[in-house]
């Protein structure tokens, strides 16, 4: 049913009324003008990324690649927004959600894991209003919506990767008389990343740091950062049998749910290069 004045569907016309004054007014003249507009999609990635800056080791061009990739194969709304295909009770809609996650907090991707496996896009505009769109799926922002959290972290295999370069760089530290001499070092990180590459493949595929939110939160990716960290000002790096001692690393290399446990495995490869 159009409100035949405004030109505008019911779910928009409800959307204008919870508006007041200029907003209201600025937002409406906006929606008839038409044209392309911020998609779901692109806002998502704006958060995503913005909020794992400081939690990825991706560059934020990755990320925003890896995001619109993702996003955008889950919602194909999205790409009707961005060519403006939209009418103006669809841009009233849509760019109400959008500003809405805007405003999100960075919890729903690197909070606790209560935060995380709560995390949700807003419920009345995004989830409701937007996911009355198109097909009509709100079940599908929501997953738009973990494309997005999953897409700017790591993959389970990346960050085995990650991992052993850190664990690396921090152990050539323990071998003397490298100094300043670059040849020396890299022959070194070289040497240490061939001792720890069974350690590396079997975080690969045993799945250590696998994860697809909200379903299967990773316990112990939370630690492996933590742990490199940890190790690097530790008294202990030099004498990998003593990481266990280490709260994070005991949590980083073993996952509780599936049993799956690398921490002989990890120290093997530190001692080996060591000895």
């Amino acid at each position: 049913m159009k409100n035949d004045l405004l030109n505008t569907g019911v779910l928009g016309s409800v959307m204008l009324l919870s508006l007041t004054g200029c907003d209201a007014l600025d937002k409406l003249v906006d929606a008839l003008e038409g044209g392309p507009q911020t998609s779901y999609c692109e806002s998502l990635c704006d958060w995503a990324v913005e909020c794992a800056g400081d939690e990825s080791s991706l560059s934020a061009a990755d990320m925003m690649e890896r995001c619109s990739e993702a996003t955008h194969d889950s919602d194909s709304q999205c790409k009707e927004a961005e060519k403006g295909n939209l009418g103006p009770d669809d841009i009233i809609i849509n760019n109400e959600c959008v500003e809405d996650v805007d405003e999100m907090g960075c919890g729903g991707l690197t909070g606790s894991e209560t935060d995380v496996l709560a995390g949700r896009p807003p419920e009345a505009t995004c989830i409701g209003a937007y996911g009355a769109l198109g097909s009509g799926d709100p079940e599908g922002v929501y997953n738009t919506y973990n494309a997005a959290r999953n897409a700017v972290l790591l993959t389970g295999g990346e960050l085995c990767d990650d991992v052993t370069v850190g664990l690396c760089e921090n152990l050539i530290g323990c071998v003397p008389d490298l100094g300043d001499d670059d040849d020396a070092r890299d022959l070194a990180m070289d040497s240490c990343m061939d001792s720890m590459s069974s350690f590396t493949n079997s975080c690969k595929s045993d799945g250590l740091y696998d994860q697809d939110l909200p379903i299967d939160y990773n316990i112990p990716r939370g630690f492996a950062q933590s742990c490199v960290d940890a190790l690097a000002a530790s008294d202990s790096l030099c004498s990998p049998s003593s990481w266990i001692d280490i709260a994070d690393c005991a949590g980083a290399f073993v996952d509780p749910l599936s049993g799956t446990s690398l921490i002989d495995s990890v120290m093997s490869g530190a001692g080996g290069f060591l000895d």
